[in-house]
């Protein structure tokens, strides 16, 4: 097992540059006929009458009339919540990080297959080794850690030299009431933000575009529909929070008072459900819009230590002998798995030119 504030993930997503597919992405959709306007927002016209958007005027003073918005604005939320008013949920009561800092360093070696979380004082620290740098950072609580403290704390734990002045990022944990409101649909982080502990950003931007495309195939919606979104989007960022508040709850650090603070503090009634469920039955509840599945649930609680009191009945179902032989197997299938996988710069530089072709 791991030490308590160290966790290991494999990840090769993380392992490739992100503007290589923006940029992939951005010539798909060119030609399939989308139009470019690179400009600012400067105004957003909202009818009185129908609190629907109309138009948006940007700084060149020119405008663009439409039917449907998708606000992708980011934390500054300009259609949803500051056009139409739609409030913020905050949730820094349970997840008390709330700033960010990212810098990205030179990289000689052969990029390791894994991305490294590591918790310090007041918060956790990344690094991710891609191809040609390797991106460091730092998450931490305001109320807990200094600016200055957390930038010496990343800058200290650096092996190589800066690629760049390291960026600063401030949050506020939570999501918009409603991500769709009117006309308008907000995804990624115009809709919510959870800290990055578990990547999950782009994840809610697929599951958000993918139910827009479920819900929406003809251009046609109703209040049922509307409602249908917004109950969804509110489920899975709900079950993604609880997760995410899972690692801090358990953590078993007594060397600092964040980590004090959340042990000790009260929890969401849908986590401490989960929770006792577990640690009664052996059951991780399943619950619809999870992002998370029970295998990563249990790893959590495993590696925590924190065990059920009894074993779920239904383990009885399945005599030892058939468990140890499945055991076995996964064991087998696993190791020959491992013989056959390629050298992980080998996986690299061979998925980079078939996404390049």
């Amino acid at each position: 097992k791991k030490p308590a504030n160290q966790l290991e993930v494999f990840d090769w997503a993380y392992h490739f540059d992100a503007s290589l597919f923006a940029d992939l992405m951005k010539k798909h959709a060119l030609s399939l006929g989308v139009k470019l306007i690179d400009k600012q927002v400067a105004q957003v016209t909202v009818e009185q009458d129908s609190q629907h958007i109309s138009q948006l005027v940007f700084s060149d003073s020119t405008l663009l009339k439409g039917d449907f918005f998708i606000d992708c604005s980011g934390f500054k939320g300009v259609l949803l919540q500051q056009a139409l008013n739609v409030p913020y949920i905050n949730w820094s009561q349970w997840l008390v990080c709330d700033r960010a800092l990212a810098v990205q360093t030179q990289s000689n070696k052969q990029p390791a297959a894994r991305t490294i979380a590591k918790a310090h004082s007041a918060g956790w620290q990344w690094k991710i080794p891609l191809q040609n740098r390797t991106g460091n950072g730092i998450v931490y609580s305001s109320k807990f850690c200094s600016d200055q403290q957390a930038l010496s704390a990343l800058t200290d734990s650096l092996t190589e030299p800066m690629l760049n002045a390291p960026k600063a990022l401030s949050f506020t944990p939570g999501r918009c009431k409603q991500a769709w409101q009117s006309n308008c649909i907000a995804i990624g982080l115009a809709a919510g933000f959870l800290e990055p502990l578990e990547s999950t950003s782009i994840a809610l931007v697929e599951t958000a575009i993918a139910r827009i495309q479920q819900l929406l195939p003809t251009g046609q919606y109703t209040e049922q529909t509307q409602q249908q979104f917004n109950d969804i989007t509110a489920l899975e960022y709900e079950h993604v929070r609880d997760f995410i508040i899972l690692h801090y709850k358990l953590n078993q650090r007594t060397d600092s008072a964040m980590w004090q603070y959340c042990r000790d503090m009260d929890i969401p009634p849908t986590l401490a459900e989960k929770m006792q469920a577990f640690k009664d039955t052996a059951d991780v509840l399943p619950r619809a819009w999870e992002m998370f599945g029970k295998d990563s649930w249990l790893a959590i609680f495993d590696g925590f230590n924190y065990l059920p009191e009894q074993y779920h009945p239904r383990a009885d179902n399945m005599p030892a002998q058939c468990l140890i032989e499945q055991l076995n197997f996964m064991q087998n299938t696993v190791a020959t798995l491992t013989q056959q996988t390629s050298a992980h710069s080998e996986f690299l530089s061979k998925f980079t030119k078939s996404a390049c072709s």
